[in-house]
């Protein structure tokens, strides 16, 4: 067997040593200015495109990185900046700041877990009078620099938000007629417009990737609304982008239903790469439909949800993914999902804080780029499959040895479990996902503390009357 091509779909943001948080509070803070913020964050993307070339990672997933969330960055580089920051005339990175964080009399943007991984990402908000409109400057001046630094101008690939999982994360406000059908139809043209755009001149890109996890929900099925603009919405791209960069669709955070692979594979695109981590059905599914010859499978069998360096494991499934394509050259290996669900680097950390017999288990980001490397090797590719994934991450752990599959397993099916936890609440209860935001007096009485101004005594009276306030 021949090495295969490796690709990534996204790498932690937050630098390293998590220069760009500590960048952020000094900016909010007034300690930096805007431009010193910007360098920073340029400095960690070019950080992170270096670590993936240093891998020897052929195809580097960009454009990802974020001051604050993608989401908002894409709901910004559309147009569907909200209402209430629009008449406040706010512009630029006061206006995208004000709908991550909110200022008095601005609430911010909802924020809301991003599918089932613990992120939270910003709800952007359309309503009757939003009009998306385009603005890819910074994002095509991005993906310029990395492809001016990289060794390789062609293994920069950059990352785009899919048009249908970005209209079906919007929230729909004021009463308004619009739904997510109606803006996938207003944002085709602007999509067309910035493949066109990625394509031609200064950045010249050969390769795309649109990132379309939606199409893991239960409405992507057949027949669904979902399903029938997908498959308008590709073809609508693809008629425009015939002489464009290759277009990669990423779909990740689960396996596809078999009804959604069906017609998710016979999409109008270059290459499509799944997620084969989350469970066994996934390649099950290539095994029995099969993939179609005239394109590029991504496999994403390095777990980017977890810690665990799962080479057996992905090994296996590697195995029989080469088998069903029986087409090494139609194979690139890929992460399941971005890297930034996982810590940036396991050497950051101190030696001795982690066992060793666990340390030799885990992989952060920087290591699960040494495990996708390995797997396309020839070598490692041929790994024996692992049936539970679990003991290829325990095997040899000093107390993990009584751990058994049925462990992972509850005992009660969810139903059962459902009405016990339910049992003392309302019909509809109601919670909270997070702190209460910081007022203006709050952010005054933390500051005058910091500056020895107030007590700590005084300080936290004051703050544990606040806390049984907003409770």
């Amino acid at each position: 067997m021949t090495s295969l091509r490796t690709s990534t779909i996204g790498f932690p943001r937050t630098g390293p040593k998590r220069e760009m948080k500590m960048a952020l509070e000094k900016y909010w803070g007034k300690k930096i200015t805007e431009s010193e913020l910007l360098e920073v964050s340029d400095k960690v993307a070019l950080q992170s495109l270096r670590d993936q070339e240093a891998a020897g990672v052929d195809l580097i997933g960009v454009g990802d990185h974020t001051l604050y969330d993608h989401v908002l960055d894409w709901s910004e580089r559309f147009g569907l900046t909200c209402k209430r920051v629009r008449e406040a005339k706010l512009t630029g990175l006061e206006a995208y700041f004000t709908q991550a964080r909110g200022r008095d009399g601005i609430p911010a943007l909802d924020m809301t877990k991003y599918f089932d991984s613990n992120y939270h990402y910003m709800v952007p908000e359309v309503g009757e009078d939003t009009v998306p409109r385009a603005d890819f400057s910074s994002f095509v001046a991005h993906v310029q620099l990395l492809r001016s630094k990289a060794a390789k101008a062609d293994s920069v690939v950059p990352i785009v938000l899919g048009p249908v999982t970005l209209a079906k994360l919007c929230k729909y406000v004021d009463g308004t007629r619009k739904t997510a059908a109606v803006l996938v139809k207003e944002l085709v043209p602007l999509y067309k417009a910035l493949l066109e755009e990625l394509g031609r001149g200064a950045t010249g890109v050969k390769e795309v990737q649109l990132h379309e996890p939606w199409l893991v929900m239960s409405d992507a099925e057949k027949g669904t609304e979902v399903k029938i603009l997908t498959e308008a919405v590709y073809k609508e791209l693809s008629s425009a982008n015939s002489k464009g960069p290759a277009v990669n669709l990423c779909v990740h955070f689960d396996s596809l239903s078999p009804a959604v692979y069906s017609y998710v594979v016979e999409l109008p695109v270059q290459r499509v790469t799944l997620d084969f981590c989350r469970s066994k059905a996934m390649v099950e599914i290539v095994e029995k439909q099969g993939f179609p010859a005239t394109k590029e499978l991504g496999a994403g069998v390095v777990d980017g949800r977890n810690v665990w360096r799962n080479e057996a494991a992905a090994g296996g499934i590697l195995q029989r993914i080469r088998k069903a394509v029986q087409d090494d050259a139609r194979v690139v290996v890929a992460p399941s999902c971005s890297l930034q669900f996982v810590p940036y680097d396991l050497d950051h950390e101190e030696e001795g804080s982690i066992p060793s017999e666990v340390r030799s288990k885990l992989a952060f980001a920087k290591q699960k780029l040494e495990v996708l490397t390995k797997l396309a090797s020839s070598s490692t590719a041929a790994a024996s499959p692992v049936e539970w994934i679990g003991e290829d991450n325990l095997s040899g752990v000093e107390g993990a040895k009584g751990v058994t599959p049925e462990m992972y397993t509850r005992s009660e099916p969810f139903k059962e479990r459902r009405g016990k936890q339910l049992a003392e609440l309302p019909d509809f209860p109601t919670t909270t996902i997070g702190s209460f935001p910081q007022t203006a007096e709050i952010r005054k009485l933390r500051r005058e503390w910091k500056e020895g101004k107030v007590g700590k005594a005084a300080y936290e009276e004051q703050i544990d009357k606040e806390i049984e306030r907003v409770v």
